[in-house]
């Protein structure tokens, strides 16, 4: 048990809102659990299109105010 982690050199987890609150934004965040050659924690921002099964990237002015827009 616990081999990916001992042997991954990268392990990404994603955090949707809207997989717990149904009328939260579609905003999905990518942490880096596990950066062997880097930094952890949230490492990029995308959309989730369900109808699609598709994430969808985002411009950085976009990010900003749907983050905004959460505070």
């Amino acid at each position: 048990c616990g081999e990916i982690e001992e042997n991954a050199d990268n392990v990404i987890a994603l955090y949707r809102s809207q997989y717990y609150d149904k009328k939260s934004d579609n905003l999905t965040e990518f942490h880096a659990r596990k950066a062997r050659d880097g930094e952890r924690g949230a490492v990029g921002f995308m959309e989730w299109e369900s109808a699609y099964m598709n994430f969808k990237e985002m411009n950085g002015d976009e990010i900003r105010r749907r983050l905004d827009n959460d505070n």
